[in-house]
């Protein structure tokens, strides 16, 4: 089975129990739960095409966010759970089922056919609603458009960044940067499409500068960045139920003890006081394992909010392309707004990859300002090289060689446009 007609199925099955649930007047079905194709091609469901392909996209970047700090050197594993240490212990690979096909509302944090689901309903909605005429569409056409087309660009943002390789709808092998470049697409003809809705235009502005970024192209990303408005927040909503919509780092790190706050990112300070924006709490040992439970107080219940697009990202991405004192007045600005002194490239020596001290400084902005946040820390660390946990982790297991995700071989298996 190709996954994309996987994909397909399931992007039918959502729309299809939210029409038989809340808009039942649309329908004329002998069982519940049963509708015809036909159904989906009516332009009266348009808006409510948009808000299932936002659903399912809340659900993914849920998964992607969790997952990746797991990857990360953000979170260590502290689950005795087979699932839930083949994350921490980076054991990912292409048979893997929970990595491949795991829904929202279950253990682990599935990533291939959610992700995918979500950009398939995205772009299925941008085409159905762009075949419908303005009269025929109740509410905003444009918006709706533009909204649809942002939403995609993320789901492919997502599938570039810290995926190997990539293959969309059955077609060929893609190199991250290729899949970047598609979702940079969609981003700049959501721009396009906005109008007056300013929320979706910083949104995909910010998801521009962040694809342009990791295909290189700092000086483009820095462009698109500098269009966003200070404070500036876009979040994936959350909420305590059902499950699929709660916030999973509260759920395996607060309200249970899947994982643990890392060491690299204990006792975080700037000189000599500690740095809110990586505010812990140390809850006590998990006897089972010996191992020392600290908690995030970045989420504190289920229905917290996740950060999607941020003017505090657009600004890190400014300093990135343009670095020596641009940079530094950049990373002063953030500082103040964390109540923390100023850095100084002259007298603050920061360890970092790069043989620039600036730099160095942008990237641990990174990691602080983005703990446990959109799969940031999980991207930099491929993008920068920087070291993975590896030896055998502290449950005494050997740690997996896997960093960037796997083409799960169910794609491979069904699509034969990839060959190998």
């Amino acid at each position: 089975m190709q996954s994309h007609n996987l994909t397909k199925r399931l992007f039918l099955a959502g729309i299809i129990a939210v029409l038989a649930s809340g808009c039942s007047d649309l329908l004329d079905v002998d069982l519940p739960g049963v509708v015809e194709a036909k159904t989906l091609e009516n332009p009266e469901i348009s808006a409510l095409l948009v808000e299932s392909a936002i659903a399912d996209f809340e659900c993914a970047y849920t998964n992607y966010s969790a997952g990746s700090s797991a990857m990360s050197d953000e979170w260590w594993h502290t689950s005795g759970g087979q699932v839930y240490r083949e994350w921490g212990g980076r054991q990912i690979n292409a048979q893997n089922d929970n990595y491949v096909r795991a829904a929202c509302d279950e253990g682990g944090f599935g990533q291939y056919v959610v992700i995918q689901t979500a950009r398939f309903q995205a772009k299925d909605a941008f085409e159905r609603i762009n075949e419908f005429s303005d009269a025929d569409v109740p509410g905003d056409r444009n918006d709706m458009l533009a909204t649809a087309s942002a939403y995609e660009g993320y789901s492919l943002l997502m599938l570039g960044e810290n995926f190997c390789e990539m293959a969309l709808d059955g077609g060929p092998l893609m190199q991250p940067g290729e899949v970047l470049a598609v979702s940079s697409e969609r981003f700049e003809r959501a721009i396009s499409m906005a109008g007056g809705n300013d929320d979706i235009r910083n949104m995909a502005s910010v998801g521009l500068a962040r694809a342009l970024r990791g295909m290189g192209n700092l000086s483009g990303a820095a462009t698109a960045a500098a269009t966003v408005p200070e404070e500036f927040q876009y979040d994936v909503n959350r909420d305590d139920t059902p499950r699929r919509r709660w916030n999973r780092f509260v759920d395996s790190n607060v309200r249970r003890s899947d994982y643990t706050v890392a060491p690299p990112f204990r006792g975080i300070e700037w000189k000599g006081e500690p740095d809110p924006r990586v505010e812990l709490f140390y809850n006590g040992v998990i006897a089972a394992y010996d191992v020392d439970w600290w908690q995030t107080t970045k989420y504190k219940t289920l229905s917290d909010n996740i950060p999607l697009a941020t003017w505090v990202e657009a600004q890190l991405i400014m300093a990135e392309a343009q670095g020596g004192g641009g940079a530094v007045d950049i990373i002063n600005r953030l500082h103040a707004r964390a109540g923390l002194q100023p850095f100084d490239p002259a007298a603050d020596m920061v360890e970092g990859p790069t043989g620039d001290n600036v730099m160095n400084m942008v990237i641990e902005q990174r990691r602080r300002e983005f703990f446990l946040e959109g799969g940031h820390r999980l991207s930099d660390m491929l993008m920068y090289d920087l070291p993975f946990f590896t030896g055998v982790d502290h449950l005494g297991r050997e740690y997996g060689d896997t960093t960037c995700w796997p083409l799960p071989d169910l794609e491979r298996l069904g699509n034969p446009n990839i060959s190998g």
